[in-house]
């Protein structure tokens, strides 16, 4: 174990008057802090000691023993580790940065290196427009740093790499190259769990016009740190939730897919989109029915009326996604070209590439056991919202059928009336009691039905991967060894099988096709389970149905009617965010009349909420142009108006990695805090930044 060392930096800069030729410099003083153990004595001299008996141990001396200094032609400016303390990384005032060694301080990342790389440096990243300035400060992963120029301004510089300005795609070996070292970067936000990765994803981010590179990138994520993927077998739903890294993962393939608001997403995109949401809705319904003792001593969070209403919005929005799944479903299952690719096992390889060309991905939700395992934990907590709010509705309704029956029998006692009367329950709490119980009510399939599916569904595919890979196994195992008990090779024959699922599913979630055996899977479920399940449900009713809410719909007419409307989702509250209109103003210095041109922004949102013509003229007024994507952010950041917030309403929360919103809420009730508690991240891993309301 290598010993603690002193650090000290020194720089000199010398003055203009100076009449001697001096260069600026640092020098790097090292101490190494030694121990040394006390001497061993002989034993003659314990005859020495004290008459008590008890002979005084010398102490151990600490001293600092030093190195030899390191000289630098340059400022250094800030000084920080990397990997766990073993590199240092040096930042100067001209903008460059250097790496070095901690216990041998050579310089080090300064060549190319594809067979162990350990930073992006090695393999072609780099950072470009060194810029002098004061001060620097990193960021966890050490792929970016923030300037403070001379001019007083913050810069932010990021690795670059070499092609990505140029549109040139990857050979083979350097996309390896690369990949491996965004995966090795993205370790260090993984075992930190503190999921501060945004500027690696910055680094990737010109690479997605590559061809499967989020697909690639998250296979080498799922290799290196050994990410759990395979939940066919039965697993508590508290393990899904719990799998950070394939949040990750995730986030990602969504973050890659974005190409800004209003913009149609891939169909991985759409995947990763969809399952984060689950995963988000999951996790609110449980802390708002699961509550800790020390929270039980404040107060129920189901008390309060506005817990209520956001579990009625992530309610509204899970029945939502069962009833666009089930419709999805149902036009599969009248597609003749799909029951042409389940009749023949030759056409069966190409599914995974019909349903890209479909944008479609309802299927590989139901295939993906993490996602078949996460929409049925989401219909277990949709059966207990169902279940709690027909109970408190028939409380309520029975409670208030007592009180009228006292007050009609008191009614002549001002005291008893008066009782009655504090007796009742909040109002609001009702309320929203009420709307839950009609969302539930309303919903356009049966959850009981769809979780029924999705277990009978999970036993088929258990079945047909038991089936498949034990015969797999039985015609390619070798011949026993003979220092092989039959426990061990039994073991190992599990060992490949779990591999093999592993495999599957990690190619059905990145939207590959399903295994040959799924095709008896698919066959039945499209030939006996699906036809049922219609009998069951009205598919008018489905097809008619909004499903505005998911943010699935990516046709360009729906596209540009939210567009104009300024409409967004509200990731917690699972509820409509409408952009606000431009306020009223006195007339600028200009001449024009900022209270007129408001006037007509207002009325061209209505109209374009109504699904008038006048879209166009209703995304001008509303501050969301034809280049809209992080434009509205980036204009929201300069202090021009985006629409976004007023000066009554709460001012917007939106993530900067995957730009979904939410409503900034502060609150000092116990109950609704300690639920809102859970939204300190976005649905996808990354952090909030807080709108300025438009001005």
């Amino acid at each position: 174990m290598a010993p603690p060392v002193v650090l000290t930096v020194r720089s000199y800069v010398p003055e203009d008057t100076s009449s001697y030729h001096q260069e600026t410099q640092s020098i790097i003083d090292r101490w190494e802090i030694l121990l040394d153990q006390p001497q061993a004595l002989h034993p003659a001299f314990e005859q020495l000691a004290s008459k008590n008996g008890t002979a005084s141990v010398p102490p151990t001396m600490t001293r600092l023993r030093k190195l030899e200094p390191i000289v630098l032609p340059k400022v250094i400016v800030t000084v920080t580790t990397a990997q766990s303390g073993r590199v240092l990384c040096f930042a100067f005032s001209d903008g460059t940065v250097q790496y070095r060694n901690r216990f041998t301080m050579e310089e080090i990342y300064n060549e190319s290196d594809t067979e162990s790389i350990m930073h992006p440096l090695q393999v072609g990243f780099h950072f470009t427009n060194d810029t002098p300035c004061l001060q620097v400060a990193f960021s966890p992963t050490n792929c970016s740093f923030v300037q403070l120029c001379e001019d007083l301004t913050v810069k932010w510089n990021r690795l670059h790499y070499p092609l990505e300005d140029q549109g040139a795609s990857l050979e083979s070996a350097d996309q390896k190259a690369v990949l491996a070292a965004l995966t090795v970067a993205l370790s260090a936000t993984l075992n930190q769990g503190s999921g501060s990765c945004d500027d690696i994803l910055a680094m990737a981010r010109p690479f997605d016009r590559i061809p499967d590179f989020a697909s690639a990138w998250v296979r080498e994520m799922v290799n290196m740190f050994k990410i759990v993927v395979d939940y066919s077998e039965a697993a508590h739903h508290e393990q899904l939730v719990k799998n950070t890294p394939l949040q990750h993962c995730l986030s990602v393939i969504s973050h890659l897919s974005f190409r800004g608001d209003f913009k149609p997403r891939s169909r991985s995109g759409r995947f990763a989109m969809l399952a984060l949401g689950i995963r988000s809705v999951i996790v609110v319904l449980t802390v708002a029915a699961n509550t800790s003792m020390s929270m039980r001593e404040r107060g129920n969070p189901m008390d309060d009326p506005d817990v209520v209403d956001a579990v009625t919005g992530c309610a509204r929005w899970g029945t939502s996604l069962l009833a666009w799944l089930t419709d999805s479903l149902f036009q599969l299952l009248e597609d003749p070209e799909m029951a042409a690719m389940l009749n023949s096992p030759k056409r069966f390889p190409e599914l995974a590439k019909y349903l890209e060309s479909k944008n479609h991905v309802a299927l590989q939700l139901l295939l993906c056991s993490f996602t078949r395992g996460c929409l049925s934990a989401l219909c277990r907590r949709l059966q207990l919202v169902e279940s709690v709010s027909n109970r408190t509705a028939q409380y309520y309704e029975t409670r208030f059928q007592q009180q009228q029956q006292q007050q009609q029998q008191q009614q002549q006692q001002d005291s008893a009336a008066g009782a009655a009367a504090s007796s009742r329950p909040h109002p609001a709490l009702v309320q929203a009691y009420q709307r839950m119980e009609r969302v539930m009510s309303s919903a356009l399939v049966k959850v009981s039905w769809f979780d029924r599916i999705l277990s009978e569904l999970s036993s088929d595919i258990q079945a047909a991967y038991q089936k498949s890979l034990s015969g797999l196994v039985a015609a390619n195992v070798k011949p026993q060894a003979p220092n092989l008990t039959e426990q061990q090779q039994q073991q190992q024959n599990e060992l490949f099988i779990k591999k093999a699922q592993a495999h599957f599913e990690l190619d059905m979630l990145l939207g590959q096709n399903p295994p040959p055996s799924f095709r008896e899977v698919l066959l039945k479920l499209f030939s006996v389970t699906l036809p049922a399940f219609r009998n069951q449900t009205d598919r008018a009713k489905l097809y008619f149905a909004s499903y505005d809410l998911l943010e699935v719909e990516d046709s360009p007419v729906t596209l540009a009617k939210r567009k104009a409307a300024g409409k967004y989702v509200d990731v917690f509250k699972r509820v409509e965010l409408v952009v606000g209109p431009r306020p009223k103003r006195a007339a600028s210095p200009e001449g024009g009349s900022n209270a007129a041109e408001g006037h007509h922004g207002s009325a061209a949102q209505r109209k374009g909420a109504a699904g008038g013509e006048e879209t166009a003229s209703a995304a001008g007024a509303n501050g969301i142009g034809e280049d809209n994507g992080m434009a509205s952010y980036r204009a929201a950041l300069m202090g021009s108006w985006t629409g976004i917030g007023n000066d009554t309403g709460p001012q917007w929360r939106r993530c900067v990695r995957c730009a979904a919103v939410m409503s900034d809420l502060f609150t000092t009730k116990p109950g609704y805090n300690f639920v809102l508690s859970q939204q300190r991240k976005c649905v996808c891993g990354g952090s909030w930044g807080t709108l300025p309301r438009g001005t």
